[in-house]
Parts: structure tokens; C-alpha cells; sequence
């Protein structure tokens, strides 16, 4: 279908054209069930927070008055994602996941857009330290360097994926960004 792998190399000559960067290797795409991106994602917080860091983290949270009682993060930010993430990109497999193929092509494209991107920023910058927290400390020891790194990367996605969007729906031109 256009509104997915198929369309994947369409849309990574046109993200090149977009951020004025060659992929320097294909990217893989598949389908993955939910239960598997659970596991990844489970994965990644035990890797950021570490052992009690989740817990230690919202205690801090609920001390500063940012929360009003305590919350397991971990239950929470797993149902936020189960519901909400339509796709996304593994720097340690340097893949690209659909988790929700139910919806129309167009926005399909557009969240494949978005992960795609993050292969590029991966093949260029590599992601790997950044999003896994490689050779930084916990979460819970360095939160700001950690949410700093994570909104870069996803705030430069999400550039990219909107100028790829609103190009793709209004017809417009794709100059490279600086």
C-alpha cells in the first residue's frame, strides 16, 4: 500500500531533498505488534530511569508539587504510547516500525515520515547515545541533559515531518532547511 513500505523510498527522497541529507543506507520497514513495542519501550525506561529511578523520579515530582500524588510512570507513559504511537525508529536495529496500520495513507505517510527522519538524523548523528542514553547517566542523575537530547531530536523530526506534510498536502515547494 502507498501508505506504507511501499511508499517508504518516496518519501525518504523526499525527506533528502528536504534536510539537503542522503541516506547513506536503505531503512528497513516492517509492521510490529504492539506487544513487541511495549517491550522496547519497557526497555528504554528501565534503561534511562534505572532500578528505582522511575519511582524516585516522580517522588521528586510529587514533592515539588508537580504532581499530586504518585503515579507508576512507567503504567502510565506504556498507555500513553499504546494508544497514541503509530509508528516509530529503533537506533539499536536501525529500523523503522508501523505499530497502527488502520488509518488513512495519508497520515500513515506522515508518521512513517517522521521515524524515517529519525533514521536519517541516526545515519548522520547517530541516535544511539542520544535516545538510549549510552555513556550518560540515568535519567534520574541528569534529567535535563536527557529531556535537552530528546527534544532536539524530536523537535527536528517534527520540523522535517511537517514541512514533508503540509508540502505534500499544499503542493508546495521543498527547499532544503539549514
Amino acid at each position: 500500500a502507498e501508505g506504507s513500505m511501499a511508499g517508504a523510498r518516496r518519501i525518504c527522497r523526499e525527506l533528502e531533498e528536504i534536510r539537503g541529507l542522503r541516506f547513506k543506507r536503505e531503512v528497513d520497514v516492517a509492521t510490529e505488534s504492539m506487544e513487541s513495542f511495549r517491550k522496547y519501550v519497557q526497555e528504554g525506561l528501565d534503561k534511562q530511569f534505572g532500578g528505582a529511578g522511575a519511582t524516585n523520579f516522580v517522588a521528586a515530582l510529587v514533592k515539588l508539587g508537580a504532581f499530586k500524588e504518585s503515579i507508576d510512570l512507567s503504567a502510565v507513559v506504556l498507555s500513553m504510547l499504546e494508544t497514541q504511537a503509530a509508528a516509530h525508529y529503533n537506533p539499536d536495529t536501525q529500523t523503522c516500525a508501523l505499530l497502527m496500520t488502520n488509518m488513512p495513507a495519508k497520515f500513515l505517510d506522515m508518521f512513517l515520515s517522521h521515524e524515517l527522519y529519525h533514521a536519517l538524523q541516526d545515519q548522520w548523528y547517530d541516535l544511539k547515545p542520544v535516545l538510549l542514553m549510552d555513556n550518560v547517566p540515568a535519567m534520574c542523575d541528569n534529567g535535563d541533559l536527557a529531556f535537552a537530547r530528546q527534544a532536539l531530536v524530536e523537535g527536528d523530526a517534527t520540523l522535517v515531518m511537517t514541512l514533508w506534510f503540509t508540502g505534500r498536502e499544499a503542493g508546495g515547494t521543498r527547499s532544503p532547511i539549514l
